[in-house]
């Protein structure tokens, strides 16, 4: 099945529930392997497996230490928003078609 546009949501997308599940364990495994990373959480109305606007991925960074860079002025997070945000975007237009946005937001252990 065609990934599409629903006509109720113009501005959401919905891609078949099979091929939605292909696409998350892929995008899981490129998050698993980059070292920058200690995990990663899908969340939002593509965890939902509903129609949805954008693809919602919290990560939460490794100490910066053991992979030999700084987040100051947030240089780790926008590294990783702009690398992998784009390389998870590329993967969803290759295997649907469609343009969906990935949002990867740092989740930040506040004690």
């Amino acid at each position: 099945m065609q990934s599409r546009l629903p006509e109720e949501r113009p501005h959401a997308f919905i891609i078949p529930a099979q091929e939605l599940e292909e696409l998350l364990v892929e995008a899981g495994e490129l998050l698993a392997r980059d070292e920058r990373l200690s995990f990663a959480c899908l969340f939002g109305s593509a965890s939902e497996g509903s129609s949805f606007r954008d693809i919602d991925v919290g990560v939460y960074l490794v100490d910066e230490s053991r992979v030999g860079r700084s987040r100051t002025s947030g240089s780790l997070r926008w590294e990783i928003e702009n690398d992998l945000g784009r390389r998870l975007e590329l993967r969803v237009r290759e295997k649907t078609g469609v343009a969906v946005p990935v949002d990867l937001r740092e989740i930040v252990n506040r004690r």
